[in-house]
């Protein structure tokens, strides 16, 4: 017990001890500045801070603290708020993500308030890449476009090459690689013409890795080397790890795998965080995964998702999923293996939908506009002030025509605008009588479907089936060859109506429900073909409305009867899940393809789009990977 203590006591002299050496190290800094006027001993302190919060030496968040406490006791505001944002960036690059943006948004207050747009522009891009970060993209590319649009206006050059920089590495996050070149190589000449070398390593991998994804190898080799020379310049371990790991992928897609593998476990010696490591570790997966090394692969995924569990939001675990998944099937632990292929699929499905590509597209549609509409505001400014002698020569003249010419204006654009009200109401009610008709008709449809298939079960079925018996007994003496061959025909005839009535009302639909009817429809209809086929479903686990149900099954008969009967194909993969709000309803194949005049006119995919029209679904043709065609259907459920 008695050490126990001693021990304790130890521990805590220590840490005191280390907080009066921080104390001591702050105060040998303040002593040695003790000459200088307070503002300007304020703002060294703020680059001192600023700069060992850079390097992760712990005592430049210390610095920051008593630098911030000190610029508030003398009312300095501006240098209060640039230590401010010292202490969000410290908290930023320990991973602390709530604190860094509580004092991010704290630094953006304080510049609003202070109306300083450099230091708006510096809390905005901060802000952006936390969200980014966080896998939040809508919200960084909100901050970015902001960003831009304030270093714009106020002539900022570094600030538009920061903010195009961020932008261009969004759009490759979106795969839109051509526009990410653009604003990557914007972010890059702007930094040449500053001489920004700090800055020009980054720009030369953001450029590599849009020629990169654009398979254009030699021209990401060129601008990854000459990064990796930018930053050996400066001394700068984060562009070295992240331009090393991506020419050791490079040189992986080029097939020169182990000199990839060596480069990407070199790129580790430069992280400076075991956050800043995962990626590294889920390409050093991946590339053992190929090599077929499966203890290696487990060791370096487990290692990614380890890094990244700090993070929120499934921005970055997606990737980490994916690896564990393929490490483990490699190790056949194949139950562990499954999992994670969920919960990828369910991360990959968080992440990037189309309303990401949508607000980016929004984003920079309203930025275009703004400019545009700052050069014609100039360019009137200029006219007016050339027409003013005739203006004021003839103002009473202009004046009575300008109202003229608005009231006219005003006039026609009521008409207008009531004309085109009316018209779209009445649009509107044709829509919604038209489907409320084919509802109706559908609706017929299905129920003489079932009256036919029970007729047809229970009738004519149930007679052939006593016919059979009947004719049994009168042959039991007597079988002939002919007589077998009549027994034969009748049983054949039964089994067709059999699974006619099947086709036109499964009962396995209406009693066992959706996923086992559509397998067993598969089954039928494939079963018996050279087309091989795969059928996968996620998270559907209770029962839909019947009118939902019947509507993925017809669709989905539509489209199999339609790979059987023109795409030629041997291969078809169905998938049915469901999202939090969603149905999803996807069959692809590896045919021909869908014609353009099959698809508009088609009466098969008529009939699936009257279907889905009045379940408010969609449905989506386009080209398959496979070179065949990929159908998605996406029909809305409440909740």
């Amino acid at each position: 017990m008695r050490n126990l203590i001693i021990f304790f006591l130890f521990i805590s002299s220590l840490s005191a001890l280390g907080q009066l050496s921080t104390d001591l190290y702050f105060d040998s800094i303040v002593q040695s500045y003790e000459e200088i006027e307070d503002t300007l001993l304020v703002d060294k302190l703020n680059r001192i801070a600023f700069f060992s919060v850079i390097k992760s030496d712990e005592k430049g968040v210390f610095i920051a603290r008593k630098t911030r406490k000190i610029a508030r006791s003398k009312g300095y505001f501006v240098r209060e708020t640039d230590a401010i944002n010292i202490i969000g960036i410290d908290f930023d690059i320990n991973g602390k993500f709530d604190s860094s943006a509580y004092y991010f948004n704290l630094y953006l207050a304080n510049s609003e308030l202070l109306n300083d747009s450099t230091r708006m522009g510096r809390a905005l891009n901060n802000l952006g890449m936390l969200h980014w970060h966080l896998g939040d993209f809508n919200k960084a590319i909100e901050l970015f476009y902001r960003n831009l649009e304030i270093s714009d206006k106020m002539g900022m050059v570094l600030g538009v090459g920061i903010a195009s920089s961020n932008i261009g590495l969004l759009y490759n996050d979106l795969n839109q690689y051509d526009k990410a070149l653009v604003y990557s190589k914007k972010a890059y000449k702007i930094r040449k013409q500053l001489n920004d070398t700090s800055q020009l390593g980054a720009s030369c991998n953001n450029i590599g890795i849009c020629f990169k994804n654009m398979k254009q190898y030699d021209s990401a080799l060129f601008y990854y080397n000459e990064g990796v020379a930018y930053a050996e310049a400066v001394n700068s371990p984060r562009q070295l790890s992240e331009l090393i790991s991506n020419l050791g992928n490079l040189y992986i897609l080029k097939d020169e795998i182990e000199k990839g593998y060596k480069l990407l476990k070199k790129s580790l010696e430069f992280k400076q965080s075991e956050s800043a490591k995962e990626s590294v570790y889920n390409s050093l997966s991946e590339v053992a995964f190929s090599l077929n090394r499966s203890n290696e692969a487990l060791e370096y995924a487990l290692k990614a998702l380890a890094s990244s569990t700090k993070d929120v939001g499934y921005g970055r675990l997606q990737y980490d999923y994916l690896q564990l998944a393929n490490a483990y099937y490699l190790n056949k632990e194949y139950e562990k293996a499954h999992e994670y292929y969920l919960k990828w699929g369910e991360a990959k499905d968080s992440v990037y939908s189309t309303e990401n590509t949508k607000a980016l597209a929004d984003f920079e549609i309203r930025y275009q506009t703004e400019k545009k509409e700052k050069e014609i505001a100039r360019q009137e400014l200029e006219i007016a002030e050339m027409d003013l002698m005739l203006y004021n020569r003839n103002k009473v003249l202009i004046g009575l025509g300008v109202v003229v010419l608005a009231l006219v204006f005003f006039g026609l654009y009521i008409i207008q605008y009531r004309k085109r009200k009316a018209q779209h109401e009445k649009d509107e009610a044709i829509i919604k009588e038209k489907n409320k008709g084919l509802a109706a008709i559908i609706q017929v449809q299905e129920d003489e479907r079932k009256r036919i298939a029970k007729d047809l079960h229970d009738g004519i079925v149930q007679q052939l089936g006593g016919l059979k018996l009947g004719l049994q007994k009168v042959f039991m003496d007597s079988e002939t060859e002919e007589s077998n061959k009549l027994l034969c025909i009748l049983d054949d005839s039964a089994q067709e109506l059999r699974e006619l009535s099947h086709k036109m009302m499964p009962r396995s639909l209406s009693e066992l429900g959706l996923i086992p009817a559509l397998e067993d429809m598969l089954q039928n209809s494939l079963g018996n073909t050279d087309i091989k086929y795969q059928f996968e479903n996620f998270g559907i686990i209770d029962r839909f409305d019947e009118n939902i149900e019947i509507a993925i099954y017809r669709i989905a008969q539509e489209l199999i009867n339609n790979v059987i009967k023109h795409s030629q194909a041997n291969r078809v993969n169905i998938q049915l899940f469901k999202t939090a709000n969603d149905i999803l309803l996807i069959v692809e194949d590896n045919g021909k393809g869908i014609g353009t005049l099959q698809h508009k006119e088609g009466i098969g995919l008529m009939n699936i789009s009257s279907r889905l029209d009045t379940i408010n679904g969609k449905v989506n043709f386009e080209p398959s990977p496979e070179s065949g065609t990929l159908a998605t259907i996406k029909i809305p459920i409440q909740q």
